[in-house]
């Protein structure tokens, strides 16, 4: 059996703690109730849970899509901080903040999905 990288271990890791996370805010979320807005980032919460736990299992089988879920997930999520401040009316001095977070999940995403491409399925790391 092919040993898979450490790196892959790694980002499956962070995937599968960005999943649980996700699916913990909406178990949160869902049982205050929400209505309207608070519907719409639960449902955001979920569609990115859903793809982070998409991305472990794309890694895991070493698939050529793996990398195309990461990006995804990336995209999904940055998308979801941009829109909190008018979801959720925070205020513009929130958006500095929801700025930075998500360039920073666009960055992680970036880098995990180059990782993840730049690793053939079958390569064997030198012991």
């Amino acid at each position: 059996m092919e040993r898979r990288p450490v790196g892959h271990w790694v980002v499956m890791a962070l995937f599968a703690a960005v999943g649980v996370n996700a699916m913990a805010e909406v178990l949160e979320g869902l049982t205050n109730r929400p209505t309207g807005s608070l519907l719409v980032v639960a449902g955001l919460q979920a569609f990115t849970a859903l793809l982070a736990f998409l991305a472990v299992a794309a890694i895991w089988k070493r698939a050529t899509w793996s990398t195309a879920v990461i990006v995804l997930w990336g995209v999904i999520s940055a998308v979801m901080l941009m829109l909190l401040e008018p979801l959720l009316h925070l205020g513009r001095e929130a958006r500095s903040g929801l700025v930075t977070g998500a360039l920073v999940i666009l960055v992680v995403a970036a880098c995990s999905a180059w990782y993840v491409r730049g690793t053939p399925a079958g390569a064997q790391q030198p012991r």
